[in-house]
């Protein structure tokens, strides 16, 4: 009894620890999305445009993943210098 007691312990402290991973990287998703969002704040307003297409590209981009034009969305992020994360690949 004591044993399975350990092991069910044991089973849900590794459970807890993949938990607080994923909520960290969530979290670091998120201010990475926040930083991005506000880089354009204090800047000129052809730095504007340039982020605001590169803004637009990204969301091109994912909107190509997400509908199965993996070519065509793989050839706009190296042409604007998007990097595709292997994990938006996977969609």
């Amino acid at each position: 009894m004591l044993l399975l007691s350990v092991a069910l312990f044991r089973c849900s402290d590794n459970q807890a620890e993949e938990s607080i991973h994923e909520e960290i990287e969530s979290a670091k998703t998120c201010k990475r999305r926040l930083d991005h969002l506000t880089e354009t704040e204090n800047t000129v307003p052809a730095m504007a445009n340039a982020w605001r297409k590169k803004r637009l590209d990204r969301m091109l981009v994912e909107y190509f993943l997400r509908t199965g034009y993996y070519n065509t969305a793989i050839q706009l992020a190296k042409h604007s210098g998007i990097e595709v994360v292997e994990a938006v690949l996977m969609l």
